[in-house]
């Protein structure tokens, strides 16, 4: 039963219902400029486990962006900065803010132990699900926070959003991972292999990432992270942009790293990205490397 109960609550909170209403408890609305909150309980007085008797929702809008916060100090601060988030994800590589083509639902909670018991996830996590016809439904974020900073919430909403465009899978994956905290993504990269040759990240589909087991996901991940690193960091981010527009579904890859980058050949460019990975990775292990330098920022 105590399961039964979890699961349909979180059943009503998926499927965007005035679920305090409609489980027969009393809620409490407010209204803050165009943001509507709505405090609902979340767990019955009679629940078993102390951490989770009494809890409340808090739930805010704001354009696409739905927030339900069990702190509702952490809540407010979501609904305020939510669009700045949103707008850095994307500005900071240069390309043009845009909000997610379906609606985005963050569930916020203060800490990983909530996360756990509510939702049985040990991190966060961001999901993208799609209707048959392969169009978004919804977006969800599962994410705890212990403290106000921007660049927390930051790596998921770049997998929301950047899933809902239309852009390469690698470049995705990778800007995910460097729109984290500098020194969390100074960490993730700095295990990965110098001998992953670029051809096979630009080649990778979301299929393949999909098929391959989780250490190789974390993998694919680090080495497309330092893919965007080399082509923002060391070769800029008009040639980046130029790169990135010039591919579709029926461009030739290799066609347009000729085009925009010069390279004679794949080898020519599997070589500059080796010597990249590996100097970059040698001086991290060193400690040369500073934090500032896996900050991205869009280029005026």
């Amino acid at each position: 039963m105590f399961y039964i109960k979890h699961l349909f609550v979180f059943y009503l909170l998926l499927q965007g219902v005035s679920f305090a209403q409609d489980i027969g408890l009393s809620s409490g609305t407010t209204q803050s400029g165009s943001s509507q909150v709505v405090a609902a309980p979340a767990q019955d007085e009679s629940d078993p486990d102390p951490d989770l008797r009494g809890l409340s929702w808090n739930r805010y809008a704001k354009g696409d962006y739905v927030i339900l916060s069990i702190d509702e100090a952490q809540g407010r601060w979501l609904l305020n900065n939510i669009e700045n988030a949103s707008s850095s994800c994307l500005t900071r590589w240069g390309l043009k803010p845009t909000g997610p083509s379906q609606e985005c639902r963050i569930f916020c909670v203060p800490n990983r132990s909530l996360l756990k018991k509510l939702f049985n996830l040990d991190a966060p996590k961001a999901e993208v699900r799609k209707n048959e016809d392969g169009t978004v439904e919804i977006n969800v974020i599962w994410i705890c926070i212990d403290s106000l900073e921007i660049d927390l919430l930051t790596p998921y909403i770049t997998h929301i959003l950047l899933s809902n465009e239309s852009c390469p899978f690698w470049f995705s994956r990778g800007a995910e991972v460097l729109n984290r905290r500098s020194p969390d993504a100074a960490r993730a990269v700095a295990g990965a292999s110098p001998n992953f040759p670029a051809s096979k990240v630009l080649a990778t589909t979301q299929s393949d990432y999909f098929s391959m087991s989780v250490e190789n996901r974390l993998s694919f991940d680090t080495q497309s992270a330092l893919l965007c690193m080399m082509l923002r960091k060391e070769l800029g981010q008009t040639k980046l942009l130029s790169f990135l527009g010039s591919l579709d579904s029926s461009s030739d890859i290799f066609s347009c790293l000729e085009t925009v980058y010069g390279y004679r050949d794949i080898e020519e460019f599997n070589s500059k990205y080796a010597s990249y990975c590996s100097d970059l990775l040698k001086e991290l292990s060193l400690g040369n490397v500073p934090d500032q330098y896996f900050v991205i920022k869009g280029a005026q």
